[in-house]
């Protein structure tokens, strides 16, 4: 085959080539075969879990202490009656005066938890927790906007044609475009044994059920 046929074989392919990717629907050829992508939106939405209670505890005595050899001097009984009157009477007061001790320790920046003693008669009478903190709840929340698109795909590969086993008769190469219909369009050129050059179109349409 001569030059010139080569040439004019090679256009009469390109031009097959371009009419089946008009009918595809592609008017350019980088977005014919541009690698399909989905939008797809991440959307994080934190929730703030709160927590607040008050819980009481009694509290037990566990051991008990007796220091009476060395009194101070303000618990000595007065020999003088109205001396001894007026330390009764700001004993009495002290024995059943409630102390309230309160202490709050901050968790970082989410809350707090509250200690309250209340001690009255020499005794811690009951202990008090209230706490009150936020915990962060974070949800994830991915929405696709768009669904993904079928598009056009383009392969490229060759063959070999026998006439008895293992006896090669011709080899060709060619493309085949895969539509987003799911219909093949394929061109080939090949040469038999005879160094005789050919070339063909194929078509192919999907049968059974289509994907949705």
């Amino acid at each position: 085959m001569s030059l010139k046929a080569l040439k004019l074989i090679t256009i009469i392919l390109l031009l097959i080539l371009l009419v089946i990717l008009t009918r595809a629907g592609c008017r350019k050829v980088v977005q014919c075969f541009k690698k399909p992508t989905a939008d797809t939106v991440i959307v994080h939405d934190t929730t703030w879990l709160v927590r607040d209670s008050i819980i009481y505890k009694e509290m037990v005595v566990t051991e008990t202490i007796y220091d009476i050899d060395t009194l101070p001097p303000q618990y000595i009984p007065d020999t003088n009656y109205p001396k001894l009157k007026a330390q009764y009477e700001t004993l009495v007061q002290l024995f059943l005066s409630k102390n309230i001790y309160r202490d709050t320790i901050m968790i970082d920046s989410i809350g707090y938890v509250t200690i309250t003693d209340t001690v009255q008669h020499n005794t811690l009478n009951n202990r008090a927790f209230t706490y009150s903190y936020k915990i962060p709840q974070v949800t994830e929340t991915v929405t696709i906007v768009k669904p993904e698109v079928k598009r056009n795909e383009l392969y490229i590969g060759g063959g070999i044609n026998t006439f008895k086993v293992f006896v090669p008769f011709s080899l060709e190469a060619g493309l085949m475009l895969k539509t987003k219909r799911d219909h093949l369009y394929g061109l080939k050129i090949g040469s038999d044994i005879n160094r005789q050059v050919y070339y063909g179109f194929q078509s192919y349409w999907k049968i059974g059920k289509k994907n949705n």
